[in-house]
């Protein structure tokens, strides 16, 4: 869906502006140190929580939100796959550490996925624009459906 410019309730910015750095703000607290990627999700739940007048910006900050909250998920199940794969090969060895190993590939993969997906979001958010991503859109709108 295509919108036309207006503001936000946030800081009286231009809407476009305030949904580019509800996705822009987290990556750039994620930046700092993978580990402020467990809170960065705070950024979008209180533009989400605050923003009054703005449909645009609070469909941007319900996305930023599955998007951060899922990244921040994943950063835990890093870290404990990391550690499961320290343990397991002092205690087992062979398999079992391939195996956890494989899965950490997969969640640096998602991860890198989730970064893509974000620059693109951005773009759109820019743009007046709504992104529609298949399974995030179906977390989204059940957010968005908390706030009405």
């Amino acid at each position: 869906m295509k919108y036309g410019p207006h503001k936000s309730s946030l800081f009286d910015l231009d809407a476009n502006v305030a949904a580019l750095l509800i996705y822009l703000l987290p990556m750039l607290i994620g930046f700092i140190t993978d580990s402020l990627n467990t809170i960065a999700w705070i950024i979008p739940l209180l533009a989400f929580i605050f923003e009054k007048e703005s449909g645009f910006v609070i469909f941007h900050a319900a996305n930023a939100l599955s998007f951060y909250v899922i990244k921040a998920i994943l950063y835990f199940i890093t870290l404990f796959m990391g550690f499961s794969t320290v343990l397991s090969t002092v205690l087992l060895g062979g398999i079992t550490s391939i195996l956890i190993f494989v899965i950490i590939i997969a969640v640096l993969i998602v991860n890198f996925i989730i970064f893509i997906i974000t620059i693109i979001s951005m773009i759109k958010a820019y743009n007046y624009e709504e992104i529609i991503i298949p399974v995030i859109n179906n977390i989204t709108h059940f957010i968005i459906n908390l706030k009405r």
